[in-house]
């Protein structure tokens, strides 16, 4: 007899501000080999350095969405629209 796979509970939710290592870790992965040709950082240091440099967005708005498994971020989606409403993020503002 065939094995049914189990189904993944994954949540779809609005970033918190304590999900910011996960989503840098995510980001820092997710893009490595355009940060190593920019950056000669070790891999282990990036995400710290994209929180430092104001990359990633630190804090909450409306369109920033993170799915997680497990309290483990698994993807994070950053939605933009016109009049949207939020804080610029520091990497912007350069």
């Amino acid at each position: 007899m065939k094995k049914v796979k189990e189904l993944r509970r994954v949540n779809i939710r609005c970033f918190q501000t304590c999900d910011l290592k996960q989503v840098a870790d995510i980001m820092a992965w997710s893009f490595k080999e355009k940060f190593q040709r920019l950056s000669s950082l070790p891999q282990n240091k990036m995400s710290d350095f994209l929180i430092k440099a104001g990359v990633i967005y630190s804090s909450p708005f409306s369109g920033y969405i993170v799915a997680e498994e497990n309290n483990e971020i698994l993807g994070v989606m950053v939605l933009e629209w016109l009049n949207q409403n939020r804080s610029p993020n520091k990497y912007r503002e350069f």
